[in-house]
This record gives structure tokens, sequence and C-alpha cells, in this order.
């Protein structure tokens, strides 16, 4: 993996890790944050640190791009699938209480 190829995942993981701080931290701030929905997080981050772990870890090893290519793809569109459903479920229950 090239030191571009490795600055190019980090960039991808560290983005959606902006993003979610960002969506918690809205949610937060509207107190609209429930303990139910700290549950529906907490695992999205899980794998987000897995995932950044994996990548350090094929960087550490010198493992070739192309063995973690498809996984890391098909991980981060999972891991983005997740947080669009967490999306879609927050901002319904806020339409629902007449929020937005």
């Amino acid at each position: 993996m090239t030191k571009a190829e490795y600055a190019s995942l980090r960039e991808k993981l560290d983005a959606f890790a902006r993003r979610l701080d960002a969506k918690t931290r809205e949610f937060h701030e509207q107190g609209e944050f429930a303990d139910v929905h700290e549950m529906f997080v907490k695992p999205i981050r899980e794998h987000h640190d897995q995932m950044r772990k994996k990548v350090e870890s094929a960087i550490r090893n010198g493992t070739a791009w192309d063995q973690i290519k498809a996984e890391f793809s098909r991980d981060f569109d999972g891991l983005n699938a997740e947080f669009g459903r967490l999306e879609e479920r927050l901002d319904a229950e806020i339409m629902k209480k007449g929020g937005r």
C-alpha cells in the first residue's frame, strides 16, 4: 500500500468520524439524543474503530493494497449504511415531534 492509498483510507475514516460526531453533537444540542440513540451510535463507532485498526495494522505489516481494498470497501459501505439508517431514524423522530 502506498502512502497515498493509506492517506486516502485515513481521510475517508476521518471524514466519517467528523460526520458522526457532528450529527451526534447536533442531536445532543437539540436535546433529542436519548440513551436509546446511544445504543445505535455505539456499534457504529466500534465498527469505525475496528476499520481504523485494520488499516493501521495493514500498514504496519506491509499488507498489499489489493488484499485489503475489497474488504475495506465492503466494510466502509456497511458503515455508511449503518449511519444512514441512524440518521433516518433520528430525523423521523424529530419530524414526528414537529421539530423540522
